[in-house]
């Protein structure tokens, strides 16, 4: 199979992307992955990934260094990306190599909340457009991206309009002192509240600040060690636990597809366990030793 074919297999990956729905950001994260591809099997001698055979994308799947999260979501590109290309419209390969992939588990992560203090003592020390940046991952949980993509427009009495992760959208309530923020800040012209305004970039002027320039602002904020992602956690954490949002209602909010990914996002206030613990221990102690076995 030659290159000019694997590319044509690609683009029409992308676009079926696109036709299904799924943002320009979820299509550029696929093509990344099919760069990683593509120089893994070119460094294997391949002059192009459709020759590639299953062990070989068993090999390219088996990086240490990857995340499980990462692994799985490399895994769904591949699969999608070689199961296009030996459908019959498009028979650019006899075998489909990526057919019967293992899955990848995900183990259960450990939330990681930023503190209050942390935020509080980042909060003290910020300038303006990085204290709205704070608050936005800190109160409504929001994402880098989404952070990145606020808009004075999508401001609605008093709920913010927001388009998630895969292209998903939803609206969730905003403070006043953030929407007066939002407001305040955005630009005259644009309307982003976080505009691209930099002379050393005039190609991207008028257009809003990356996602990754959001967390290198505010993780660079932020106590050493703490990151931008550990701010939405700590949302998910105090909306379940000191307000009482049920999972339901917490994953409406953050904007997750699945109940069992907002259950990652929040560290259970242990309290009252720690509590009953306790007093599991205190109901045998505070008892006198009994010196025969009981029947």
């Amino acid at each position: 199979m030659t290159k000019s074919t694997w590319i044509r297999v690609t683009d029409a990956y992308r676009e079926e992307l696109l036709a299904a729905g799924g943002s320009p950001g979820s299509v550029r994260v696929r093509s990344v992955h099919l760069r990683k591809l593509e120089r893994e099997l070119e460094a294997a001698g391949y002059s192009s990934p459709l020759n590639a055979t299953r062990q070989d994308l068993l090999s390219f799947m088996a990086n240490s260094r990857w995340s499980p999260e990462y692994r799985r979501s490399i895994r769904s590109t591949v699969v999608g990306v070689y199961a296009l290309a030996a459908a019959d419209d498009m028979r650019a390969i006899p075998v489909n190599p990526a057919d019967r992939l293992p899955r990848v588990r995900v183990p259960m992560g450990v939330p990681r909340p930023a503190s209050d203090e942390q935020i509080e003592w980042a909060l003290d020390r910020a300038d303006e457009r990085i204290w709205l940046a704070i608050m936005l991952g800190a109160v409504p949980g929001l994402r880098r991206a989404e952070i990145a993509g606020v808009h004075v427009d999508h401001l609605r009495a008093g709920k913010l309009w927001i388009k998630g992760k895969g292209g998903k959208e939803r609206e969730v309530q905003v403070p006043r002192v953030i929407g007066d923020r939002i407001r305040s800040q955005a630009h005259p012209q644009f309307g982003w509240a976080f505009p691209n305004c930099s002379p050393m970039h005039p190609q991207f002027h008028g257009r809003h600040l990356s996602p990754d320039r959001i967390g290198h602002l505010v993780g660079g904020a932020l106590p050493k060690g703490v990151t931008t992602h550990q701010l939405r956690h700590a949302a998910a954490s105090y909306l379940h636990n000191t307000c009482g949002l049920s999972m339901e209602e917490l994953r409406i909010v953050l904007g997750h597809a699945s109940i069992s990914t907002t259950q990652r996002y929040v560290r259970a206030n242990t309290a009252r366990a720690d509590q009953a613990l306790e007093g599991a221990a205190t109901r045998f102690v505070r008892r006198p030793v009994l010196r025969s076995i009981p029947a």
